[in-house]
């Protein structure tokens, strides 16, 4: 059973249902809207800038979906991790990155952030197996692809009589393109001759 009095429902995660559980998650609280009321997240930033401890100081109000506290402070609204490494560190471009050395959204503990780059951040997340590259999808099945298949196969055909300047031209596509197309280093589709 859920551990939240008068709920029934069974216990999946953390003696919470899958309901209350992901409430948590989301909004720092099982149950209520788990948002702090004015200035409160403020208050408990400050209260925790000097904190010393090892461990994760999570985020108690609301979150993002990818769970991250959420935090706006005089208009400016951001993760409460920032707003958190601000108080640490001072003001810093908005081109900076916090990065969690934790790889926890929601703790803002001040010994877990790091300033960095966007690209610092990213090779943390594949270093540490937490980066998801998006899904490839070749030849014509790309969004971005700008040639079909049939394309493909009649640039490859009349690249035996024509120049990759005219072709290049004809199919709105760079000249390197069609050298790549010729050398079979994209487009490696097989063709039906």
């Amino acid at each position: 059973m859920c551990l939240i009095e008068g709920c029934d429902r069974s216990a999946t995660k953390r003696r919470l249902c899958e309901s209350h559980y992901k409430r948590l998650w989301r909004s720092g609280a099982a149950t209520g809207s788990g948002k702090a009321f004015r200035g409160e997240g403020e208050k408990w930033l400050r209260a925790n800038a000097n904190f010393q401890g090892s461990d994760c100081l999570e985020w108690p109000f609301g979150r993002s979906k990818a769970g991250y506290g959420n935090l706006s402070i005089g208009g400016y609204e951001a993760p409460a991790s920032r707003h958190m490494a601000q108080l640490i560190y001072g003001q810093f471009p908005r081109s900076t990155q916090v990065r969690h050395t934790c790889d926890n959204p929601p703790c803002c503990n001040p010994n877990h952030l790091v300033l960095g780059t966007a690209r610092q951040n990213h090779m943390d997340s594949v270093e540490r197996n937490r980066h998801v590259p998006p899904p490839w999808k070749p030849g014509s099945k790309n969004g971005a692809a700008k040639l079909t298949d049939d394309q493909v196969l009649q640039i490859k055909k009349r690249l035996e009589h024509e120049t990759g300047q005219k072709l290049a031209r004809e199919y709105g596509i760079s000249p390197s393109q069609v050298s790549r197309i010729k050398l079979g280093k994209s487009w490696s589709i097989s063709s039906a001759d």
